[in-house]
């Protein structure tokens, strides 16, 4: 035993000269690069797995309400409108390059100058355009064409070169406008864009690429075709996610200056320039809108019994159990204090009474004594009350809405009609509670078309 004991060290001790001997290393200090290699691509494949697992409003726009549609299209226009600005100028500016590139050759300096005044003035024209377009996407739309135009010039340029003869298609001005694609490409990267978008985008640029690399002359420009052809690929997917990240950005600043603090109801900023988009949208389209101006009942007195955080945990309970009623495109806003507007796009006055009734006979909340929490309502509806603007919808259905609690509150009061509502706990485990779909009207025999 004395023998083994004192072997042990001296088999363990292994000195730096035979470490550098050419010795093999002991498989316990391979491990840990293994065991690095397997962490690395747990941590790519993890990441792949994200980028699958999208979040449906970051793969397109089909999720986005109605304002994040409004102050996306918006940002995406003044940006555009810039960049547009900025191109035309440096398009007509680079024709000094050209001169220079090819050597003042006026048989090819001279039609590409002539493009490049085309070009500049089409850029102009798309900024000006969109800048007064009304359509809901145009800035999209925009934005396509100006990559159209971009492509469209760049094939231009490319026939004039080979024109020119054999020595210009490798000469360093050709190899300059073999880079445009990639400009183009990279430029989308600014603009706030789903997946879809930015694909589609992308690609367009990408496949003039690959048609002047592989299958025309600009292939004489790359030493390794192939390589050219993968490197914009990955420039695509560098833009789509740089897109993606510009749209993630807009909607934390969207969130952060749209949506009530306490509640999560949109604010009263926001939810006026809603109101002035959804009230637009109607008079254009000739359909109705409707608007519910709800008072809790006797809420100073859960503030003034049982605390403000107690009547904060109310309202936020009340807010959570209207939304659950309403549709996608229904809209909950906090208008100041206890009183809540609700937005109810394409819903005569029947549908909106409807939609009350709902609410309230499943409960808005429990209030801390136990009793359920009741509300006093007024509805006004666009065609109905003839409201030129969205104020007038709110002034109206804020006199009903008084009118209901000078009738013993728990009421809604329309342009023709007062109904007592009934207030029943909440029933967040009943599936009669559930929300309604976007498709599906508020009870039965409402035509789902008009709901």
């Amino acid at each position: 035993m004395k023998g083994d004991t004192r072997r042990k060290p001296a088999e363990a001790a292994i000195s730096p000269a035979g470490a550098g001997a050419g010795a093999p290393a002991p498989a316990k200090q391979r491990w840990p690069g293994w065991q690095l290699g397997r962490k690395s691509a747990q941590r790519n494949l993890s990441s792949l797995w994200r980028v699958a697992s999208l979040p449906t409003d970051l793969f397109s726009s089909r999720d986005h309400d109605v304002l994040l549609v409004h102050y996306r299209m918006r940002f995406l226009s003044a940006r555009l409108g810039a960049v547009l600005i900025f191109l035309s100028f440096a398009t007509v500016a680079w024709i000094v390059i050209d001169i220079a590139l090819f050597n003042a050759n006026w048989d090819v300096v001279l039609p590409l100058a002539a493009g490049r005044i085309v070009t500049a003035a089409a850029f102009l024209a798309i900024a000006s355009a969109q800048a007064w377009g009304a359509s809901r996407y145009q800035p999209i739309a925009a934005l396509a064409l100006t990559v159209i135009t971009g492509i469209a010039f760049f094939f231009f340029a490319h026939a004039v070169i080979s024109h020119g003869g054999e020595y210009l298609i490798g000469s360093p001005g050709h190899a300059q406008y073999m880079l445009l694609p990639i400009a183009l490409a990279v430029g989308l990267s600014i603009f706030p864009l789903t997946l879809v978008e930015a694909t589609v985008l992308a690609l367009l640029p990408l496949l003039a690429f690959l048609l002047e690399t592989l299958l025309l002359d600009g292939g004489q420009v790359w030493l390794y075709r192939d390589i050219a052809a993968l490197l914009i690929c990955l420039i695509m997917l560098t833009t789509a996610s740089s897109a993606m990240s510009q749209l993630v950005l807009l909607k934390g600043l969207f969130g952060k200056s749209t949506f009530d603090p306490l509640t999560r109801a949109i604010s009263r900023l926001a939810g006026t320039e809603l109101l002035t988009i959804l009230f637009e949208h109607a008079r254009r389209a000739g359909a109705p809108l409707s608007l519910l101006l709800i008072d809790l009942d006797r809420f100073k007195a859960v503030n003034d019994g049982h605390g403000h955080e107690a009547g904060d945990q109310l309202l936020r309970e009340v807010v959570e159990a209207i939304q659950r009623r309403l549709r996608r495109q229904d809209a909950v806003i906090r208008w100041g204090g206890e009183e809540l507007v609700i937005v109810l796009p394409f819903t005569n006055a029947a549908q909106a009474v409807q939609v009350a009734a709902a609410i309230c006979r499943h409960g808005l909340a429990l209030r801390p004594d136990g009793v359920p929490q009741t509300a006093s309502i007024g509805l006004a509806e666009r065609i109905g009350d003839q409201a030129a603007h969205w104020r007038d919808l709110v002034e109206a259905a804020d006199v009903r809405m008084y009118m209901a609690k000078e009738l013993g509150r728990s009421r809604l009061q329309g342009p023709d009609m007062s109904l007592e509502l009934s207030a029943r706990a909440p029933a967040a485990l009943d599936q009669s509670a559930a929300p309604f779909s976007i498709l599906e009207g508020v009870a039965p025999g409402i035509v789902p078309s008009e709901r």
